[in-house]
């Protein structure tokens, strides 16, 4: 092909790609990012605006969130005039300034307030607030506070005998109990009464609360401690009726002549170790048997047919006691033996201050011979010498 003809072709397609760039050149124009100037300070300008801390919060806003641990529902907190209630999940939140979170930063105490120290979270069940842990946290817009909280239980008392059979409370004048945490607690009554459940510690996986058990160590009836001290041990997160076993024992007491056997009196007198004293009369065959009698030292005397004798008597287990009396006869018989003991005694002086008299007697008119035996020798001599040639 000739040059001529080349051209001739080559033309009209030169044309069709110019009309093509021309008509490019104002998009790529517009697409080209105009050249950077530098800031007056000599900061290169941003790029693209900052990006929110957390999406979910309003522009310009904090939040405030409280978590209480245990998780405490309907717990009331107030800042800045209003007022935070926690859920059922034990978090409480509301929308706070950044301005209002330094505030609360520099003055918790005062600026967060705990509008309710007790929450009554069932019947027989509170929350206690006990304070706030660390500073808080604050991370991606949210101000975090953790408040502890510790469970009361509103505990009761059930008392037993060792056989089961309930121990009326108001024999009771006192009773002792110590918890796990160290705490005493003494009471005067069996009434029920509030007891720390559960506290708030630190663990290996951060805070956490624990339940606290309580040991009973004294239950004093009658002056007597009935129960073994720190044996029995309950826990009132999981049991809100206590059962506490006492050291009852019961006691036969059975009254009999001391010289003559047989049955005797009418009741006994018995006095419990604190010194009162309970009247109790006899059954069938001069006898009664004493139940739920505290462990403990006793005195007993029998009341009605003989001299009234205090017996002491230990109570330590179940048992029966003899109590031997002596009775008015008994009397009678030791006095009327006694009185003839006494006779033959003052028979038997009289008998020897008798002969002893007449023993002094016959010494005494011995001794009258011999002076006038002695006096007659010397004129017996001389008459025996002038008989003499």
């Amino acid at each position: 092909m000739s040059p001529r003809r080349v051209l001739t072709v080559l033309a009209p397609i030169g044309v069709v790609v110019g009309m093509l760039l021309g008509a490019a050149a104002p998009a790529m124009a517009a697409n080209t990012p105009p050249p950077q100037r530098p800031h007056p300070k000599g900061t290169p300008a941003p790029k693209r605006a900052h990006p929110k801390l957390n999406q979910a919060l309003p522009q310009g806003f904090n939040q405030l969130s409280i978590q209480t641990t245990p998780p405490v529902a309907g717990a009331k907190f107030t800042f800045a005039g209003a007022t935070i209630t926690t859920d059922n999940a034990g978090i409480g939140t509301m929308l706070i300034t950044p301005a209002q979170r330094l505030i609360l930063r520099d003055n918790r105490q005062d600026e967060l307030v705990v509008a309710t120290p007790t929450v009554d979270v069932k019947q027989g069940v509170r929350a206690q607030f006990t304070g706030w842990f660390g500073a808080g946290v604050y991370r991606a817009g949210v101000e975090s506070q953790v408040a502890t909280f510790e469970f009361d239980y509103l505990t009761s008392f059930n008392f037993t005998n060792l056989k089961g059979r309930v121990v009326p409370p108001s024999l009771m004048s006192s009773l002792q109990l110590q918890s796990s945490i160290g705490e005493t607690i003494d009471l005067d009554t069996a009434d029920p009464v509030w007891l720390q459940g559960s506290q708030v510690v630190t663990g290996s996986n951060g805070l956490e609360s624990k339940d606290i058990f309580y040991k009973v160590n004294s239950v004093v009836v009658a002056g007597s401690n009935v129960v073994n001290r720190a044996q029995q041990r309950f826990v009132p997160s999981q049991q809100q009726l206590a059962t506490v076993k006492l050291l009852f024992y019961s006691a036969r007491f059975v009254a009999t002549d001391a010289m003559f056997g047989g049955g005797i009196g009418t009741g006994i007198d018995l006095q419990y170790p604190d010194g009162t004293t309970r009247h109790i009369p006899f059954a069938r065959g001069h006898a009664v048997t004493v139940d739920d009698l505290p462990r403990g030292d006793y005195h007993v005397t029998v009341v009605g047919g003989g001299l009234k004798m205090a017996r002491p008597v230990s109570i330590s287990r179940d048992q029966e006691a003899d109590l031997d009396v002596i009775s008015y006869v008994d009397v009678a018989v030791v006095g009327v033996a006694l009185l003839l003991l006494a006779l033959v005694i003052l028979w038997f002086g009289l008998q020897l201050r008798r002969r002893h008299r007449g023993y002094n007697r016959r010494l005494a008119r011995q001794a009258r011979r011999d002076r006038k035996a002695a006096k007659q020798a010397p004129i017996a001599g001389v008459a025996a010498a002038v008989d003499q040639p």
